[in-house]
């Protein structure tokens, strides 16, 4: 037993642990969001930090809005806060199955999620895509006429364009 932290510390922002009758308990927080390993040899453990991006390559996260109390639009019974975490969950859902991870949605079940939560995710994930989904409509017929996305950067419009147009 060794009171000490060695390695890199990438990303660790503070390691606290206690040591007693044979059991370990550590309490780590970390500088952003990251997906961790825990390696134990006789002698040590290792606690490997990835982020999303390092593993999948890309970080993109969909805000499916509204949620909760907030139904956002209605039309023929359905409301939009459902409309846009089925398409959320759907896209997910379709890029685990091909193996492609590094997707994470602002919720992923109906729950009101407030915008400095959203704001938060955002700032531990640095995505290279954010999109928030919402489900337009004529406002005097209510007929909906397709779906649009935010994005912060407008670098990332094109890659919006694009997505859009293959979930359309």
């Amino acid at each position: 037993y060794r009171n000490e932290l060695t390695g890199t510390q990438k990303g660790i922002a503070s390691l606290v642990y206690d040591y007693s009758d044979g059991n370990a308990e550590f309490d780590v927080t970390t500088a952003g969001y990251y997906i961790s390993t825990v390696h134990l040899t006789e002698r040590q453990l290792y606690l490997e930090l990835t982020s999303p991006k390092e593993l999948y390559g890309h970080v993109f996260v969909i805000d499916a809005s509204h949620g909760g109390e907030d139904t956002g639009s209605s039309a023929y019974g359905v409301m939009e806060k459902d409309a846009v975490l089925q398409l959320a969950q759907a896209i997910a859902k379709k890029a685990d199955a091909n193996g492609d991870g590094g997707f994470y949605l602002t919720r992923n079940e109906d729950e009101s999620v407030s915008e400095e939560d959203r704001e938060k995710l955002v700032s531990l994930l640095a995505p290279d895509l954010y999109m928030t989904f919402g489900v337009n409509a004529d406002g005097d017929t209510r007929i909906t006429n397709g779906i649009s996305a935010v994005v912060n950067n407008p670098d990332d419009a094109k890659s919006v364009e694009k997505l859009i147009s293959v979930i359309a």
